[in-house]
């Protein structure tokens, strides 16, 4: 095996072994919903408001572990990523707010305008979570030749 494919499986270990159930079990707000924004290097939660991008990279990533071939439960935490930014980051006017307290609101100007509304990055990370999750029940699953 190259060098290169050692590493890429190494890194793959780590992903399936490390990551992936580290964020599940410590970085999923259990209490509040969807995903802490980050955690310390002892793995515990940090307070900070929840971004719509780090929510839909979550949803994303979990995502693309299960197709990777991840046994964890990769449909559970998409689905708890997804259920938080729809619940929280998308308005009424459908626009993507792009940071919520830790109570999962935003909050508005004294215009009456949403505060944080989404820039086009975090526009784009939501775009991007949405699609797997469309395509969850067809196309988001394992291929054949990881099963």
């Amino acid at each position: 095996m190259s060098d290169v494919a050692n590493q890429a499986a190494a890194l793959k270990r780590w992903l399936f072994d490390v990551a992936l159930p580290l964020w599940w079990k410590e970085g999923a707000d259990r209490i509040g919903g969807g995903f802490h924004e980050a955690i310390d290097l002892d793995g515990r939660p940090l307070a900070r408001p929840h971004r719509a991008r780090v929510i839909g990279r979550q949803a994303f990533s979990y995502c693309e572990a299960g197709r990777l071939g991840w046994q964890g439960p990769w449909r559970e935490a998409q689905r708890h990523a997804l259920d938080y930014f729809h619940k929280h980051f998308i308005t009424a006017d459908a626009t993507v707010v792009s940071v919520v307290d830790l109570d999962g609101i935003h909050h508005r100007r004294r215009d009456g305008r949403v505060r944080g509304r989404s820039r086009r990055q975090h526009q784009r990370w939501a775009l991007r979570s949405l699609q797997p999750s469309v395509r969850s029940t067809r196309i988001c699953q394992r291929p054949p030749h990881v099963r």
